[in-house]
C-alpha cells in the first residue's frame, strides 16, 4: 500500500511532492504503456509542486460530453508508439478533431491548496488553432460534460467553475472551487487508510469528470487503489 496521509482528507506540503511523483510514474506506467492521448508530468515552480496534464478534449456538436468513451477509443486506436522526454513526462499521440464536434487543448494543473490543504485544480484552454479561450459561457458550454452543468453552475458538491489569476504563471485561468473538496474526499475514504500512491486518484475520481478530464481504469489499477474512485463531487478552489 506503500507510506499512508496522515491527516487525511488533509494532506501536508510534504506528503503532496510525494503524491505527484506518485501520480505522475502511476500514469508513466499505464497511460504510456497504453498510449492515451495525454501529457501527464509533475514540475516544481518557485518551490510549487504541482502536476501537468495536457488533453485535447472533443465535444460533439450539441456540446455534450464523450470524454469516457473517447479515453477508451484513444487506448484502442492505439498503435502503441509513445514516448517520454527528459522532463519527467510522458508524451503521447494527439486526439485527432471530430468532424461534427469542436475540439480544445486544455491544460490542467493541479497544486496543492495551502488553505484548504487539499488539491486545487486550474485549467486554461485553447482552441484548435492555440488561440486562448477566456469566456466562461464557452467553458461551461462546450467543456463541462451535460451530466454536470447544473452543479458546477453554484457552489454544491461539485464547486462551480470561475476565472481567476494562475497563482504560478498569474495569467488568467479557471478554476475549481475547493472548499468542499475535504469532505467528497472523506466520503470516498470510507473511512480507511488512505496512501500515497492512491491520493490524488480518489481526487481524480472526484473532480476530473467535471471538466473533461478522464483516465484509463489501468492507471487507477496502478496506484493499487481498493477500487477505482467513483464519486459525484468537486470541492471548490481559492480566492
Amino acid at each position: 500500500m506503500g507510506p499512508e496521509v496522515h491527516q487525511y482528507p488533509f494532506v501536508t506540503v510534504d506528503e503532496w511532492s510525494r503524491v505527484c511523483e506518485s501520480f505522475v510514474s502511476a500514469c508513466r506506467r499505464s497511460i504510456g504503456e497504453h498510449c492515451e492521448a495525454d501529457a501527464t508530468s509533475h514540475h516544481q515552480q518557485h518551490g510549487v509542486d504541482f502536476v501537468r496534464i495536457t488533453r485535447t478534449v472533443e465535444r460533439s456538436s450539441d456540446g455534450s460530453a464523450d470524454g469516457e468513451e473517447q479515453a477508451a477509443d484513444a487506448i484502442s486506436d492505439c498503435g502503441g508508439a509513445c514516448e517520454e522526454d527528459s522532463d519527467n513526462e510522458v508524451a503521447v499521440v494527439p486526439r485527432s478533431q471530430s468532424k461534427d464536434g469542436r475540439s480544445f487543448i486544455v491544460t490542467y494543473d493541479i497544486l496543492l491548496s495551502t488553505s484548504y490543504r487539499v488539491p486545487v485544480l486550474h485549467f486554461t484552454v485553447r482552441d484548435m488553432a492555440g488561440g486562448p479561450v477566456t469566456d466562461l459561457a464557452s467553458v461551461y458550454a462546450d467543456m463541462i460534460p451535460t451530466s454536470f452543468k447544473d452543479q458546477v453552475s453554484g457552489i454544491g458538491v461539485i464547486g462551480a467553475v470561475s476565472m481567476t489569476d494562475h497563482p504560478l504563471t498569474g495569467l488568467p485561468s479557471f478554476f475549481v472551487h475547493p472548499c468542499n473538496t475535504a469532505d467528497a474526499l472523506r466520503h470516498v475514504g470510507g473511512g480507511r487508510l488512505v496512501s500515497v500512491s492512491e491520493y490524488l486518484f480518489l481526487w481524480m475520481g472526484i473532480i476530473a469528470p467535471a471538466v473533461g478530464l478522464s483516465l484509463p481504469s489501468t492507471a487507477f489499477h496502478g496506484a493499487h487503489p481498493a477500487e477505482p474512485p467513483n464519486a459525484s463531487g468537486v470541492g471548490a478552489g481559492e480566492h
